[in-house]
């Protein structure tokens, strides 16, 4: 399916809803490769949440800032099989999300986001994705992104 093609569904989800209310949730993984030699670990982010059709130059677009979580952190307790206590796990900061623009043409901009700041000062990363089985995707730098768009139902409106 072309990115156009899945993003026209998406956008006729929400306009269309057929006597429901509809939701669009994106999924967003974010995989980078260790930055030096003795690292053992590679970042990886992860974004799930409700997105929305917006209008942005007069062009629309499906827009939304969402939780995220990273394993860019340690917490320290002993296990038996790690009785050093390091172990690295998801965490999400209260302020940590993503906000994610898709454009129709499959375009996708995403900022971290610290509160209503960019993670760190980084700049947002922006891609033409690839659009393969119904997921967005894209080699950007050192990175592999992902973006999946997921249909949901909610009640019925009135």
């Amino acid at each position: 399916m072309s990115c156009e093609t899945l993003i026209a569904s998406a956008l006729d989800w929400l306009k269309n809803s057929g006597g429901f209310i509809p939701e669009l949730y994106a999924t967003i993984t974010r995989h980078t490769p260790a930055d030096s030699a003795g690292d053992t670990r590679d970042v990886v982010w992860y974004a799930n949440g409700s997105i929305h059709l917006e209008t942005i130059n007069e062009q629309e677009v499906l827009q939304g800032t969402i939780q995220a979580w990273t394993n860019n952190s340690q917490s320290i307790y002993a296990t038996q099989d790690n009785p050093g206590g390091i172990h690295l796990v998801f965490t999400r900061p209260p302020t940590l999300t993503m906000k994610v623009t898709i454009s129709k043409t499959g375009f996708v901009t995403i900022a971290s986001l610290i509160g209503d700041k960019n993670y760190l000062g980084r700049p947002p990363i922006e891609f033409q994705a690839t659009c393969v089985d119904g997921i967005l995707t894209s080699i950007v730098g050192k990175s592999v992104v992902a973006v999946s768009l997921t249909q949901r139902r909610e009640g019925i409106i009135n």
